[in-house]
């Protein structure tokens, strides 16, 4: 089976710690909650199930998925991409500050 994140097919949700492969590729965590899933965290390794098995990622509630990736450069720019497509997706947008004026109203500069 296959779980799509982004635009990128992870393989999985695998069952136990011992099905992760021993070579580079991303994986990311992700939670279950009813029909929906949350994506929880994610990363990238040269060897996959070392990286995993050190980690506390193997909980019993959370889902595992891989993607075999050799290229370490490929790996980094995937995963700056879901990064960037996941970051501010649940957060409230933030209203900019006003800008500062560089002088007083009579038009003589202001040091701040």
């Amino acid at each position: 089976m296959t779980i799509l994140i982004g635009q990128h097919e992870f393989d999985g949700p695998l069952n136990t710690l011992s099905e992760v492969p021993e070579s580079p590729g991303l994986y990311a965590v992700l939670q279950k909650d009813n029909r929906q899933m949350f994506l929880l965290d994610m990363g990238q390794s040269d060897n996959l199930a070392d990286s995993i098995k050190r980690s506390t990622l193997g909980c019993k509630d959370k889902l595992l998925v891989v993607y075999p990736c050799a290229s370490g450069e490929q790996r980094q720019t995937i995963l700056h991409e879901l990064i960037r497509e996941f970051e501010y997706e649940d957060e409230e947008p933030v209203q900019a500050a006003p800008a500062r004026r560089a002088e007083t109203k009579s038009g003589v500069a202001l040091a701040i």
